[in-house]
Protein backbone atom coordinates (compact mmCIF):
# COMPACT_ATOMS: atom_id res chain seq x y z
CA UNK A 1 0.00 0.00 0.00
CA UNK A 2 1.14 3.81 -0.66
CA UNK A 3 -0.35 7.25 -0.23
CA UNK A 4 -0.21 9.46 -3.20
CA UNK A 5 1.68 8.58 -6.43
CA UNK A 6 4.88 8.37 -5.55
CA UNK A 7 7.17 6.93 -2.82
CA UNK A 8 8.42 11.24 -2.57
CA UNK A 9 4.44 11.51 -1.30
CA UNK A 10 5.06 9.33 1.84
CA UNK A 11 5.93 11.27 5.35
CA UNK A 12 6.90 9.87 8.54
CA UNK A 13 4.51 9.29 11.08
CA UNK A 14 5.34 9.75 14.65
CA UNK A 15 2.45 9.32 17.19
CA UNK A 16 2.53 9.31 21.01
CA UNK A 17 -0.88 8.15 22.96
CA UNK A 18 -2.05 10.28 25.21
CA UNK A 19 -5.04 10.48 27.51
CA UNK A 20 -7.55 14.37 27.14
CA UNK A 21 -10.47 14.60 29.29
CA UNK A 22 -10.17 10.84 30.32
CA UNK A 23 -10.39 9.78 26.91
CA UNK A 24 -7.68 7.87 25.08
CA UNK A 25 -6.52 9.52 22.24
CA UNK A 26 -3.47 9.79 19.47
CA UNK A 27 -1.30 12.52 18.95
CA UNK A 28 0.60 12.78 16.35
CA UNK A 29 3.73 14.70 15.46
CA UNK A 30 1.86 16.96 13.11
CA UNK A 31 -0.97 18.27 15.97
CA UNK A 32 -3.67 16.31 14.72
CA UNK A 33 -5.76 14.00 17.15
CA UNK A 34 -7.10 11.44 16.63
CA UNK A 35 -9.76 9.08 18.15
CA UNK A 36 -8.36 5.16 18.75
CA UNK A 37 -12.12 3.92 17.85
CA UNK A 38 -11.53 4.17 14.27
CA UNK A 39 -13.25 2.04 11.42
CA UNK A 40 -11.63 0.35 8.26
CA UNK A 41 -13.24 1.35 4.73
CA UNK A 42 -12.18 -0.92 1.75
CA UNK A 43 -13.45 -0.41 -1.30
CA UNK A 44 -13.52 -2.66 -4.72
CA UNK A 45 -12.78 -0.28 -7.92
CA UNK A 46 -13.13 -2.19 -11.18
CA UNK A 47 -10.49 -2.23 -13.44
CA UNK A 48 -12.87 -3.34 -16.27
CA UNK A 49 -16.45 -2.20 -16.99
CA UNK A 50 -19.18 -4.57 -17.09
CA UNK A 51 -18.65 -4.71 -21.36
CA UNK A 52 -15.18 -5.39 -20.52
CA UNK A 53 -13.39 -2.32 -21.28
CA UNK A 54 -10.85 -0.84 -19.38
CA UNK A 55 -11.61 1.54 -16.76
CA UNK A 56 -9.30 4.88 -17.40
CA UNK A 57 -6.75 5.17 -14.97
CA UNK A 58 -8.24 8.86 -14.52
CA UNK A 59 -11.01 7.40 -12.72
CA UNK A 60 -9.42 5.52 -10.63
CA UNK A 61 -7.16 8.85 -10.01
CA UNK A 62 -10.55 10.72 -9.45
CA UNK A 63 -11.65 8.75 -6.74
CA UNK A 64 -8.73 8.23 -4.73
CA UNK A 65 -7.69 12.15 -4.57
CA UNK A 66 -11.42 12.88 -3.71
CA UNK A 67 -10.81 10.55 -0.75
CA UNK A 68 -7.51 12.02 -0.11
CA UNK A 69 -8.94 16.09 0.07
CA UNK A 70 -11.80 14.64 2.70
CA UNK A 71 -9.72 12.32 4.82
CA UNK A 72 -6.03 13.93 4.17
CA UNK A 73 -4.95 10.15 3.27
CA UNK A 74 -6.45 6.56 1.23
CA UNK A 75 -3.67 3.81 0.31
CA UNK A 76 -4.23 1.85 -2.65
CA UNK A 77 -3.40 -1.90 -3.00
CA UNK A 78 -1.64 -2.36 -6.84
CA UNK A 79 -2.40 -5.88 -6.77
CA UNK A 80 -5.44 -7.13 -8.80
CA UNK A 81 -8.26 -8.71 -6.12
CA UNK A 82 -10.40 -10.77 -8.92
CA UNK A 83 -13.87 -11.74 -8.03
CA UNK A 84 -16.31 -13.80 -9.60
CA UNK A 85 -20.01 -13.60 -8.59
CA UNK A 86 -23.62 -13.60 -10.57
CA UNK A 87 -26.78 -11.51 -10.91
CA UNK A 88 -29.63 -13.19 -11.83
CA UNK A 89 -28.23 -15.41 -14.85
CA UNK A 90 -25.36 -13.92 -15.80
CA UNK A 91 -21.66 -14.71 -14.23
CA UNK A 92 -19.68 -11.51 -13.81
CA UNK A 93 -15.87 -12.34 -13.51
CA UNK A 94 -13.93 -9.53 -12.11
CA UNK A 95 -10.50 -7.96 -11.79
CA UNK A 96 -10.73 -5.27 -9.05
CA UNK A 97 -8.47 -2.77 -7.06
CA UNK A 98 -8.54 -2.01 -3.23
CA UNK A 99 -8.48 1.10 -1.92
CA UNK A 100 -7.96 0.98 2.17
CA UNK A 101 -9.39 3.86 4.88
CA UNK A 102 -8.90 4.26 8.25
CA UNK A 103 -11.29 7.25 9.30
CA UNK A 104 -12.68 8.15 12.87
CA UNK A 105 -16.04 6.26 13.53
CA UNK A 106 -18.64 8.74 13.05
CA UNK A 107 -22.33 8.27 11.60
CA UNK A 108 -21.09 11.32 9.62
CA UNK A 109 -18.26 9.55 8.22
CA UNK A 110 -20.82 6.50 7.53
CA UNK A 111 -23.16 8.08 5.88
CA UNK A 112 -20.50 9.43 3.57
CA UNK A 113 -19.32 6.22 2.39
CA UNK A 114 -22.90 4.95 1.58
CA UNK A 115 -23.64 8.14 -0.34
CA UNK A 116 -19.41 7.47 -2.18
CA UNK A 117 -20.86 4.32 -2.96
CA UNK A 118 -23.92 5.81 -4.74
CA UNK A 119 -21.55 7.95 -6.81
CA UNK A 120 -19.46 4.97 -7.44
CA UNK A 121 -22.13 2.67 -9.08
CA UNK A 122 -22.61 5.52 -11.37
CA UNK A 123 -18.70 7.08 -12.18
CA UNK A 124 -17.96 3.09 -12.78
CA UNK A 125 -21.51 1.99 -14.68
CA UNK A 126 -21.75 -0.93 -11.80
CA UNK A 127 -24.78 -2.57 -10.44
CA UNK A 128 -23.01 -3.03 -7.15
CA UNK A 129 -19.76 -1.73 -6.10
CA UNK A 130 -18.48 -3.54 -2.84
CA UNK A 131 -17.40 -1.18 0.41
CA UNK A 132 -17.33 -2.73 3.85
CA UNK A 133 -16.14 -1.90 7.26
CA UNK A 134 -14.91 -3.05 10.43
CA UNK A 135 -14.33 -1.38 13.79
CA UNK A 136 -10.19 -1.33 14.08
CA UNK A 137 -7.56 -0.42 17.30
CA UNK A 138 -4.74 1.91 15.83
CA UNK A 139 -1.76 1.17 17.92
Amino acid sequence: MFHGRGAGNLRPHFALERRINGIQSRSTRHGLTMSTHRSRYEILLPLQFNDGTTVPESLLWETVEELEKRFRGVSWETQIVRGIWRHENTVFRDNNTRLVLDVEDSPENREFFVELKRKLKQRFQQLDIWITSHAIDVI
